[in-house]
Order: structure tokens, then C-alpha cells, then sequence
């Protein structure tokens, strides 16, 4: 449902028209048409649809399902090329022979409509003049620049690069990977750059900015959507292959880029991407005073005058960067976030949830409800809130660890001792349960071969079920398997049955 609130939001906040919402979110005029005219009915803003959860915002949006999912679409390549072919065709002929295979099909005006959108989206583009400091159009260098860091390592230096407006005022700068926080580090600098922020961004088709392309419907990487979020601006991805979606940052490329500043540095010896950035923004603050040829100003000129007096603010604070991911919770009602496992009310067992992971602190969202926060570990494996157990779990585990305990003493004293150390400064016990279990596991594969592990880790002092797992696998490997004895049976036949000589 987030589609709703961003059309929401586009109206409320940036007072778009339709038709700027409707290329915007790659959605039909008549579809954001009818979201907020149901929106108005419902009395649903901007606002209030951040609070409310997916299913409860979908119901009110859309009450009835759709009238023409089971009706088959007619076949607009078809329709096109016989309304190209024969002079005298008309709309109304191919609507009755449409009818004829599909007697329940669409009515005359939805055929028709059909047809005009499909047209529509395969127009001729023209040229478009561009507004002042309206968009801020992203793009990766396909050229990189090899150096050799302090540790005589060979690196390579991505250049990230936008320009703006109708100066196409570049910025440039480079990274030494083109991963998504590159890429938003590299927006956030532009925008400080730039000084302002303008109400559309362009990026390419890149999985840093965009997870998955599509023509008419694409759908952002999760963390550069809530950067586009926080700076009040909409993004507006260009088309695969289509490099006149974006065109100012595609020159840029050319002449800042590879025709001005790899130029000047490529006789330079660097060691570090910060004297890479130093020389970029000396020769990037030459290019854009230089002046156009055929017309008045420079870059730099056009801007100042034009671009920069109708950017919107940037907040008073800089944007927090954010990782977005997708985690399921398990059945311990944790969710593992880079190796780390942090706690979820377990009334959210097996369901989906995001995480957004900033710098200090782990936010777990469900359904668009906030359901859980926790302090960023850095060192611990398990943060558990005792809250989110359920109330049989709240005193559990000591009750587990006893039951624990005396399985491993009447097997033997030395497991009894790697369990004491399991424990052993441990503050939520449960964390010890999969660990618990993994050792009765190798003790019923092989007993023999899992006390001489258990009595190893006892003499290194090691008291985790990881080190337990892979003595035992390195000794199970190195164990000759047991010897075959012959079966003496009266009943076999021999090989005199056979044929062959007794």
C-alpha cells in the first residue's frame, strides 16, 4: 500500500496534478484519480494513512475488487497493425470480432481505452525543456581509475555523478565500490552540494537505486526510498536502455568526467580516494566556470541565477543513512540482522518484517507498525527483550538450563563441564537453547567421537557449540570406518549357482 501514500503525499505535501502523480509512481491518471477521490471520501489524508496499516488502508481504498479481472484483454498488437493495414478500418469492427471470440469481453469504451494507452506509451518522445532546479538526474561512470593505495594493494575508483536543473550543474565524486550506501552517500553530498533540494530525482536503472526495473512500474532499493522520503522529493527512474530519459547527467558523464577530469588526473599518483576527491573537486570547480558555446553563461553562471533560488531547503538535519531488510522471524521469535539476532514479540512468529538498521539503533517495522526497537549490538550475539517471550517463557530458562545440565551429567563429567561454561556469564539463558540441542544431535550421531570433542574444547577452554560442531566433523573425517565382516549364511547360493567355479 505504499503506492497510496506516496500519491497521498504528492498531493498533500508537493500539491502535484494528477497527471505529475500518475508519471511520477508509473500509475494510470485513473488510478491515482480514483485513490484520492476515495481518499476524500474517507476522510483520508497523508497523515493519518502513515498510522494506519496496510490492510485496513487497502480496504478503505479499494472496497470492491476489480470488475474486469477475469475478462480477457484484447490483443492491442494485433488491433494495431490491422488499424496501420487496412485504410478503412475502424474501432468498432475490430470490437465486434473481439466480441465474437469473447462473447463476456470488454465493452466498446474500455477497448477503445485500451487501445489509446497502448499508443500512448509507444509516442515519439520530443524535446522537453527543462524547468529551473527541477530535476537532479544520477548516474555510475562506466570508466574507473586504477590506483595503488599505502598498502601497494591495486584498487579502483568508481565516480559517482549528477547534475541539476537547466544548468546541468554536475557533481562528482568517487567511491571505491558502487554499492547502495555509495550511492547514497554520493546523493546526500550532491544535495550539500548543491545547497537545496529539487522536487524530482532521476537515477539510472542501477540495483543501488532501483531493485527491480520495469517500464511502467518500477520498484526502489528500500534505503534509497527513504532518503527520497526524508528530502520531500519523488524519484522518477529512467527507463532501461533509455539514456534520453536522462540526458544532462549522460553528457556530464562525457565531457566532465571522461573528456575533462580522468584527462587531467590520469599523470597523478594517488593512494587514497579522499586525494582522488580533492583533485576532482579542483578540476570540477574549472569545468563549471567555463563558458558554454552556444549560449550565455556557464554552468556554474546558470545556476547561481536560475537553479539554485527555486531549491527546497534542506532539513536541519542530515540524513540518517539506513539499511532496509526483510528478515522472517523464527520460531525463538528472533530475527538475525548481519550475524547479530535481536528479539520480536513472539505473538509475530513466522511472519515478515522489515528492519531498518541505522548507524546506532535497529527498528523492526510489520504491516507499517513500528512493533519493536533495540540498541545496535556490536558484541553480543543475542538481544533479547524479556517482554517480547511469552509468559511459559519468562522463567524458562533456568528451568531449561537444570534440565540441560542433568542430561549432560549422566553422560558424562566432561560435558557436564562444557555445559557449566556454556552458562557461564550468560544473562538470558535461552539464547543457549539451539546451541543445547545441537549438542544432543552429535551425541546421537556418534557418542564415541563427541565426548573426545567435548573433552578438546574442555582442555582449550572453548565453550560453544561452534567449536564442539567442527572438532567433531575434523575427527568424523579422520575416523577409519568400521570393518566389514563377511555374511555366513547356509542359504546363499555360492558361485557354482552363478557359473563360475566353487
Amino acid at each position: 500500500m505504499n503506492f497510496i501514500r506516496e500519491i497521498l503525499r504528492l498531493n498533500d505535501e508537493l500539491h502535484l496534478s494528477q497527471r505529475e502523480i500518475s508519471k511520477a509512481i508509473s500509475k494510470s491518471r485513473d488510478a491515482v484519480c480514483n485513490v484520492l477521490k476515495m481518499a476524500k471520501a474517507q476522510n483520508i489524508n497523508y497523515g493519518s494513512s502513515i498510522n494506519m496499516k496496510d490492510d485496513e488502508l487497502k480496504n478503505l481504498i479499494y472496497p470492491n475488487s476489480n470488475p474486469y479481472r477475469d475478462i480477457p484483454e484484447p490483443d492491442l498488437e494485433w488491433i494495431d497493425h490491422e488499424m496501420k493495414t487496412h485504410k478503412n478500418m475502424t474501432m468498432m469492427i475490430l470490437h465486434q470480432e473481439y466480441l465474437e471470440k469473447n462473447p463476456s469481453g470488454l465493452k466498446y469504451t474500455q477497448f477503445c481505452e485500451r487501445y489509446r494507452d497502448f499508443i500512448a506509451s509507444r509516442k515519439i518522445s520530443m524535446h522537453v525543456e527543462r524547468k529551473c532546479g527541477e530535476r537532479m538526474e544520477i548516474d555510475w561512470v562506466g570508466d574507473k581509475l586504477k590506483y595503488i593505495d599505502s598498502s601497494g594493494k591495486q584498487c579502483v575508483a568508481c565516480f559517482f555523478v549528477t547534475t541539476l536543473g537547466r544548468s546541468t550543474y554536475p557533481y562528482v565524486e568517487a567511491f571505491p565500490n558502487q554499492s547502495s550506501t555509495s550511492f547514497n552517500l554520493g546523493t546526500i553530498h550532491a544535495l550539500e552540494y548543491y545547497g537545496g533540494v529539487p522536487p524530482i530525482f532521476v537515477p539510472d536503472n542501477d540495483k543501488s537505486a532501483v531493485t527491480k526495473a520495469s517500464k511502467y512500474d518500477s520498484v526502489l532499493n528500500s534505503s534509497f526510498s527513504e532518503l527520497v522520503d526524508y528530502y520531500g522529493a519523488v524519484c522518477i527512474p529512467a527507463r532501461v536502455r533509455t539514456p534520453k530519459d536522462k540526458p544532462s547527467v549522460e553528457k556530464s558523464v562525457f565531457d566532465a568526467v571522461e573528456r575533462y577530469i580522468l584527462l587531467k588526473i590520469r599523470n597523478e599518483e594517488f593512494h587514497f580516494i579522499d586525494e582522488i576527491n580533492t583533485a576532482i573537486r579542483k578540476h570540477l570547480n574549472d569545468f563549471v566556470k567555463k563558458p558554454f558555446q552556444k549560449k550565455e553563461g556557464s554552468r556554474e553562471s546558470v545556476f547561481i541565477a536560475e537553479d539554485k533560488p527555486v531549491l527546497m531547503p534542506l532539513p536541519k538535519e542530515r540524513y540518517e543513512l539506513i539499511d532496509v531488510k526483510f528478515a522472517k522471524v523464527n520460531i525463538d521469535y528472533h530475527i538475525e540482522y548481519e550475524h547479530k539476532y535481536y528479539s520480536v514479540p513472539y505473538k509475530y512468529i513466522g511472519e515478515k518484517v522489515e528492519i531498518k538498521a541505522k548507524p546506532l539503533v535497529i527498528e523492526i517495522w510489520h504491516n507499517n507498525e513500528r512493533i519493536c526497537t533495540h540498541a545496535r549490538s556490536f558484541k553480543n550475539l543475542y538481544t533479547t527483550i524479556p517482554e517480547h517471550m511469552p509468559p511459559n517463557h519468562q522463567a524458562y530458562g533456568q528451568i531449561n538450563q537444570q534440565s540441560f545440565k542433568k542430561w549432560a551429567a549422566s553422560i558424562s563429567l566432561d560435558l557436564l563441564e562444557f555445559m557449566n561454561g556454556m552458562y557461564n556469564g550468560v544473562i538470558i539463558e535461552q539464547i543457549r537453547y539451539r546451541g543445547c540441542l545441537g549438542l544432543q544431535k552429535l551425541y546421537r550421531a556418534n557418542k564415541e567421537i563427541f565426548l573426545k570433542s567435548i573433552k578438546l574444547c574442555n582442555e582449550n577452554k572453548v565453550y560453544t557449540f561452534k567449536a564442539c560442531n567442527d572438532i567433531f566433523k575434523q575427527l568424523i573425517n579422520i575416523t577409519p570406518p568400521p570393518e566389514e565382516t563377511p555374511i555366513k549364511n547356509d542359504n546363499l547360493r555360492g558361485s557354482s549357482y552363478y557359473g563360475g567355479v566353487k
